[in-house]
């Protein structure tokens, strides 16, 4: 991974345990009193850390021109397995017990900001 993507990657994920895994329903006991540099057990498996790497390259240009759910299923959806289900029709993304079917827009949001504020610096975010 090119260093620029690294670094962005890492404050990303930085970024996502603070605001999303404090607050995740699936996030292991006592996990929300982490520091947001400590890893959670639940990420190797987490759709949000799977997919991370393809959502940070499809906001590398800006912000999307759809919403987070229409990403998703472009992006995300035809190629996971994650879970039994997985695909167009996934009962997890349906019952929004999907990480990233839940908290998408706001795994967006955070990737876009950080995008907004590379280019604002004129160089790498990290």
């Amino acid at each position: 991974m090119h260093e620029h993507h690294k670094n962005r990657f890492e404050l990303a994920k930085l970024a996502i345990r603070a605001r999303i895994c404090t607050e995740c329903y699936q996030r292991p006991a006592d996990s929300e009193t982490l520091d947001s540099t400590d890893p959670r057990t639940c990420e190797p498996t987490c759709t949000i850390f799977v997919w991370l790497p393809k959502l940070l390259g499809a906001t590398t240009h800006g912000a999307l021109d759809e919403s987070a759910d229409e990403a998703m299923q472009r992006l995300v959806c035809p190629g996971c397995h994650v879970c039994p289900s997985a695909g167009e029709y996934c009962i997890d993304r349906l019952d929004r017990t999907c990480p990233l079917s839940r908290y998408g827009a706001e795994v967006i949001r955070i990737l876009e900001d950080l995008q907004r504020v590379k280019r604002g610096s004129g160089g790498p975010v990290a």
